[in-house]
């Protein structure tokens, strides 16, 4: 072995396992260590986290082959405030969304009031909620989302892509998490 892990920093080491596309969530430090060791044991190579950052994105935002432009950076979206016409989103189709997209179990889905979004609805930090028709029956949500800990940095800007129907195809956010 050639590093040694154990020197560095838990931020250090989570950075070099995420440049290896190794998941590390949840891990004492001793555990991200022995990942990163065995990550060098296997000879694995670094993934280029931009292109595959970019490839997510696109994913997410293409609809029955069909790619919608980047709610965050087209300016040719025509915004509306007025959210009259907003598809209406019941608690299956967020419930639907987390399980099947996002993986959430049912014990996540249970303590949902708890986690820190739910939160951050309750207290006020999401604000200037627009939505665009993309096309018939697709349209993007999107609002802003002051950071808990550091209010006056920018806001987060998360946002779903959503059927008329309510059925919820993608989401994202500017946010790290």
């Amino acid at each position: 072995m050639d590093a040694n892990y154990q020197d560095l920093q838990c931020a250090d080491i989570k950075h070099i396992l995420k440049t290896k596309g190794i998941p590390f969530s949840n891990k004492r430090k001793q555990d991200l260590v022995d990942l990163c060791e065995s990550a060098d044991a296997l000879n694995l190579p670094g993934i280029d986290q931009n292109d595959s950052e970019k490839e997510a994105s696109i994913e997410r935002r293409t609809v029955r082959e069909k790619t919608y432009q980047h709610p965050c950076y087209d300016t040719g979206i025509v915004w509306s405030r007025n959210l009259a016409t907003i598809p209406t989103i019941d608690t299956f189709d967020v419930t639907s969304f987390l399980q099947n997209f996002c993986g959430w179990s049912e014990e996540r889905l249970r303590r949902r009031k708890s986690d820190n979004g739910y939160k951050l609805h309750c207290s006020g930090h999401i604000h200037d909620v627009t939505m665009a028709m993309l096309d018939e029956h697709v349209f993007y949500v999107k609002g802003k989302c002051v950071p808990e800990t550091r209010q006056s940095s920018d806001p987060y800007i998360p946002w779903i892509l959503v059927e008329k129907s309510g059925h919820i195809f993608s989401a994202e956010c500017t946010c790290v998490a």
